[in-house]
């Protein structure tokens, strides 16, 4: 990924210092993050992405990088300009956005676990194989082309959403209420979708090639 991810100028050495010291206060055995219920900005992210690591920087490439990723579970993010963001392999477990702009945002391979999307637009993001149990999509959020192959949204709330053009390949998407669901041109090969709710579904141009059984 180019460098494009980052639009801010670096944030004031006082707010490094906030930042560090919320970073420094996670403790792993307890699985917290020391950002649970702070508000961020782009700015202070784009800064905990560039030192991450003693100033490795973020994940850019899940296939040759395995490291793992920030860990920001419990952020709050209102609002926020996020698009392009480098997230792979991010902790965002109970992380809130609201009305947070997402566009092509790489989340792949993170833990979305219990994350709450209000309103939020995801067009283009990558969450292919994230962590989403009990995550919820709900206020017409968007997830129009966004890639969520290989990952498995049996315990997902999916109210309102458009994922038209969305790649779900290899999705699991077993018993998932999607009534009147916007999927217009969406990629559903090899999804699982037994006892999946489709019922007044918008499935023009989907493409579902061996796929399981679908009720709708």
């Amino acid at each position: 990924m180019p460098a494009t991810w980052r639009r801010n100028a670096p944030v004031s050495k006082v707010r490094q210092a906030e930042l560090e010291h919320l970073h420094q206060s996670r403790n792993e055995k307890k699985g917290t993050s020391g950002f649970e219920a702070v508000k961020l900005t782009r700015a202070d992210v784009e800064w905990l992405l560039e030192s991450y690591d003693n100033g490795r920087g973020p994940i850019l490439d899940v296939s040759s990088d395995k490291r793992r990723g920030l860990s920001l579970a419990g952020v709050v993010f209102e609002g926020d300009e996020l698009s392009d963001l480098p997230l792979s392999r991010a902790d965002l477990r109970g992380a809130v956005f609201t009305k947070a702009n997402l566009r092509r945002t790489q989340l792949s391979e993170a833990n979305l676990q219990g994350a709450s999307f209000y309103g939020c637009d995801l067009k283009g993001a990558d969450l292919s194989r994230a962590t989403l149990q009990d995550a919820a999509f709900v206020f017409r959020t968007v997830l129009e082309g966004a890639r969520l192959v290989d990952t498995d949204l049996r315990h997902v709330t999916l109210d309102e959403v458009n994922l038209k053009y969305a790649v779900l390949d290899y999705a699991n998407l077993q018993d998932v209420q999607l009534p009147g669901a916007l999927l217009h041109g969406a990629s559903l090969r090899h999804a699982r979708l037994e006892g999946a709710n489709l019922e007044g579904a918008s499935l023009a141009r989907a493409d579902l090639r061996v796929v399981s059984r679908v009720v709708v």
